[in-house]
This record gives C-alpha cells, sequence and structure tokens, in this order.
C-alpha cells in the first residue's frame, strides 16, 4: 500500500477508537453518539438518518430501537406517507447529544492543537476535502474515481503530481486515468 493509503487507513482507525475511548467513554456506542449528534440537526426519516450515517436502514432501526429505550429517541410515522418513520431527539435526548457533541468538540480541538500552528488550516482544509469528496462519491456523483468491482484484481493507484486530493490518478500501468 502507498504511504497515503497506510495513513488514511490508520487514521480511520486511530479516530474511530479516539471517538469510543474519549468522547463516547462506554455510555454509548461510536454509532450512538454519531446518531445522537446527526440528530441535533433535527428529525429526520429513519432511511435518510441510515444514509448520512453509512447504516442501513434495518441496522439503523435496531440502533434506534437502543436509543428509544434510553429515553433519548421518539419515533412517529409521517403524516403524508405512514410507510416512514421520521425519527427526533426527546428532551434528554436533546441533553445527552449536546454534552456528546461538546466532548467530541473539546477532543478534535485537543488533538489540532497539537498539529503545528502555521499546519492548522491546512489539515483543517484538507479533512473538508477529503469529506466532500467521499460524499459525492456515495452520492455517485464523484468523478471517476478507481473502484475496481472485484477487490482482488483492484490496481495500484498513484497521485497524480499537482492534483487536488488524487482526483486525477493512475491505473497501474501509469496510465491517466
Amino acid at each position: 500500500m502507498s504511504e497515503f493509503v497506510d495513513d488514511l487507513v490508520a487514521l480511520s482507525r486511530d479516530f474511530g477508537m479516539f471517538e469510543r475511548d474519549r468522547v463516547c467513554c462506554g455510555t454509548v456506542t461510536v454509532q450512538q453518539c454519531t446518531v445522537l449528534q446527526a440528530l441535533l440537526e433535527g428529525p429526520r426519516d429513519v432511511g435518510v438518518l441510515a444514509d448520512e450515517v453509512g447504516s442501513s436502514p434495518s441496522a439503523m432501526t435496531r440502533l434506534l430501537d437502543g436509543l428509544v429505550v434510553r429515553g433519548w429517541v421518539d419515533r412517529s410515522r409521517d403524516s403524508e406517507d405512514r410507510r416512514r418513520v421520521r425519527v427526533g431527539l426527546t428532551d434528554s435526548g436533546q441533553e445527552e447529544a449536546t454534552r456528546l457533541r461538546g466532548l467530541t468538540e473539546r477532543c478534535i480541538d485537543a488533538v489540532l492543537q497539537a498539529v503545528p500552528e502555521d499546519k492548522r488550516a491546512q489539515v483543517v482544509e484538507s479533512a473538508a476535502l477529503l469529506r466532500q469528496t467521499l460524499e459525492r462519491r456515495a452520492r455517485g456523483r464523484a468523478r471517476e474515481l478507481p473502484i475496481a468491482a472485484d477487490a482482488r484484481r483492484a490496481a495500484r493507484f498513484r497521485f497524480a503530481p499537482g492534483s487536488a486530493a488524487g482526483v486525477l490518478l493512475f491505473d497501474r500501468r501509469g496510465q491517466q486515468r
């Protein structure tokens, strides 16, 4: 694997463990923490929420079951389409989500403060660019990214010199895609 791939995989893994250990602190799972914080933006359809956090609707339903039992989330049928279920925070859910969001912000700020001051803006900008690129890909609107249907045949890809976050890529033969 390239150094960038190694770094990105390690960053993802390390952030998951960081979030689990420092934010969730055993009170909720990382997935529950993510859902509670997403619901701070307002109630949503369960399917939309599942898409936003990268879950299947059935897994989201099971996750929400635990949050309902704890009194943090309410579900209701959509008044215009009874097949749709909307979910939102209760008052105690709002408090817990706000608490978790505060912990997240403080922990991320502490990490960012450890980055040399002259590099912080670059880190923030790069993180935003990667997020936007991944979100476009998830919605199927990304510029052609080299995702092999069969992972065993996946080629090694290199970032093109000067390309924005590696959008311009090469295949394993060095041919520009």
